[in-house]
C-alpha cells in the first residue's frame, strides 16, 4: 500500500451516500437537527412532503375520474335536415332529423323508446309534463332493421331518425320540442332540445333564388 489517503470504491461512496441520507431523514423527523453530508436535510423533507402530495392529488383525480366516468352516460348528438346518400334511390331521404345516442360509461343499457316532447315552459321541462308527447316507433333509417329495443353497450352508438309528417301539422324547429330516448336503466328519458328554425338571411347575404 502508497503512502497516500485511502479513497474508497466508488459503489461503496454511494451506497455510505444513502445511507447517510436516511440517516438525515430519520434525525430530521426526531428533533429537527440537519447533518453535515452536502445535503439539506430540511429541503430532503420539503421535497418528500411536496411529492407525497402530488401521489395523492394524482390518485384522486383519477378516482374522481373513474367515479364519473363508471356506469352508462349516454350523449345525444343531432343532425338538423340531415339526409342519407349513397344507398340507392329507394333507402336515400332527406329532411331528417338525426339523433346519434354514444355510450361513454362502462356499463350496458337497452335504447327502448326514441320520443318528441314539446315543452312550453321551463316547468313542464324540469317536471318532465310535456304540452304533448310523441313516440317514434320506426326510428331506424330505411334499410335497416328495427332498432328499438336495441342494446347500447360501452363506447358503441345508437342511430335513429324523425321523418317530417306535413299531415299532422307539427313543427317541430319552433324552439318548444325536444327529442330523445328511453333507455332501461333509468326512468327519466334523455332529451336534446331541437334548434328553432332560422327564418332570415344573415345580414349581408341574398338568396339565390331572387
Amino acid at each position: 500500500m502508497s503512502g497516500g489517503a485511502f479513497t474508497p470504491p466508488r459503489g461503496a461512496e454511494q451506497n455510505t451516500q444513502i445511507l447517510m441520507l436516511f440517516r438525515c431523514s430519520s434525525e430530521v423527523f426526531r428533533n429537527g437537527t440537519s447533518l453535515e453530508i452536502g445535503v439539506d436535510c430540511h429541503e430532503t423533507r420539503s421535497l418528500g412532503l411536496n411529492l407525497a402530495a402530488i401521489v395523492g392529488t394524482s390518485a384522486f383525480l383519477l378516482n374522481l375520474k373513474t367515479w364519473f366516468d363508471s356506469g352508462v352516460k349516454l350523449n345525444l348528438n343531432m343532425m338538423v335536415d340531415g339526409m342519407t346518400i349513397g344507398a340507392g334511390p329507394d333507402f336515400d331521404e332527406t329532411d331528417l332529423l338525426i339523433l346519434t345516442v354514444t355510450n361513454r360509461g362502462d356499463a350496458p343499457t337497452t335504447i327502448t323508446n326514441m320520443v318528441v316532447l314539446e315543452m312550453n315552459s321551463w316547468w313542464q321541462l324540469w317536471a318532465i309534463r310535456p304540452a304533448k308527447s310523441y313516440v317514434i316507433t320506426n326510428p331506424q333509417l330505411k334499410g335497416y332493421p328495427p332498432n328499438t329495443p336495441s342494446d347500447l353497450d360501452p363506447s358503441k352508438k345508437w342511430t335513429g331518425a324523425i321523418r317530417k309528417r306535413p299531415d299532422l301539422g307539427i313543427n317541430v324547429h319552433d324552439g318548444y320540442h325536444y327529442v330523445g330516448v328511453y333507455a332501461s336503466h333509468r326512468h327519466r328519458q334523455y332529451l336534446k332540445r331541437i334548434p328553432k328554425a332560422k327564418t332570415q338571411l344573415p345580414e349581408g347575404t341574398h338568396s339565390i333564388n331572387g
